[in-house]
């Protein structure tokens, strides 16, 4: 896709808030969703101890307000428990497979 192309319509990602967050700048939004990809299609929440899950979160919770994962961002801000976590993990897969779909 190149940067003159509409935007996808995304089910977890409001593109209207990232394109707002970053001046209607297309091309570096389709650039840093697809860093997300590059950088969290991996991760095993599972594996990670106390202090790295809570740097993941951290960065989770930062890239997905200003990228308009709204669902990620609202989990993200939740008290770490075992269900917050696991709703956190679905919801990362949810747009890590959407994110597959256009960049991959």
């Amino acid at each position: 896709m190149n940067s003159d192309d509409v935007l996808p319509n995304f089910k977890h990602i409001n593109t209207d808030i990232g394109l707002k967050f970053l001046n209607s700048n297309r091309k570096l939004y389709l650039k840093i969703l697809n860093s997300f990809l590059d950088r969290y299609e991996n991760l095993d929440i599972d594996t990670l101890d106390s202090d790295e899950l809570n740097d993941v979160i951290h960065a989770i919770k930062g890239l997905s307000a200003t990228l308009g994962m709204e669902e990620l961002n609202r989990l993200s801000m939740s008290e770490l428990t075992k269900e917050s976590i696991e709703g956190l993990k679905e919801s990362l897969f949810l747009v890590i497979d959407e994110l597959r779909r256009e960049f991959t």
